[in-house]
């Protein structure tokens, strides 16, 4: 499934950006008792502070959503990690626990065609 990244927050991520909409493909989704993750594949590789990413982690941002919601059709509003490219394909994949700094946005994630 294809998704659409918008981003709202931080300021400066928007602007390194030239806030254009992220664009990438759903790669996997979890359910939890916080609502789900999302690890999704962008792609092009975005730079922020010097570092490429290509993989992201979604977690829903609003009590009571779920990313889940994405497979049927809706937006959802995220927290969204930026997470290295050798994680992505390791069993700890949607560990967003043990990644400080980095790659962190705020944004509302659409599918798209």
């Amino acid at each position: 499934m294809r998704v659409s990244i918008s981003v709202s927050d931080p300021w400066d991520f928007g602007e390194e950006i030239g806030w254009k909409p992220l664009v990438g493909r759903l790669v996997k989704i979890v359910d939890d008792d916080q609502g789900g993750k999302a690890l999704i594949m962008l792609d092009d590789v975005v730079t922020y502070r010097g570092a490429p990413w290509r993989y992201l982690i979604a977690r829903i941002r609003h009590q009571g959503d779920q990313i889940s919601a994405l497979q049927s059709g809706k937006a959802v509003l995220g927290s969204i990690y930026g997470i290295p490219e050798d994680q992505a394909s390791s069993a700890q994949a949607m560990d967003t626990d043990q990644r400080p700094g980095g790659l962190r946005f705020i944004g509302d994630i659409d599918p798209c065609s």
